[in-house]
């Protein structure tokens, strides 16, 4: 709890915007969401459900959930429909993107 009321104290007193006040978000937001989205949130469409989701009736929070709410409008999160990472090989593997390899398709040839 200490925590996320030190978070809120950087916000300010009211009114939309980020975290450092400005006109877009930084990483600082992004990072305090996620972890905000899985206490209270669904995590976008995750779906996962809250861990804490009884935090979202802390009254002394409320800066917090109206910032929070703003992410949510502007910024959600979006999990599925998003192509493959490109270390991800055929039939499931990872392969070491620091070492050259040779990459063997499904069909056998390289």
């Amino acid at each position: 709890m200490a925590e996320l009321t030190h978070f809120q104290t950087i916000m300010g007193p009211t009114g939309g915007g980020y975290m450092l006040r400005g006109n877009h978000p930084t990483a600082a937001d992004f990072s305090l969401f996620a972890q905000v989205e899985r206490l209270v949130g669904t995590m976008g469409d995750a779906a996962m459900g809250a861990a804490v989701p009884d935090l979202l009736q802390e009254r002394g929070l409320g800066r917090l959930w109206e910032w929070r709410e703003g992410m949510l409008a502007l910024h959600p999160i979006s999990f599925r429909g998003k192509p493959v990472p490109g270390g991800k090989l055929r039939g499931g593997g990872w392969r070491n993107l620091s070492t050259p390899q040779k990459v063997t398709d499904a069909g056998g040839s390289k």
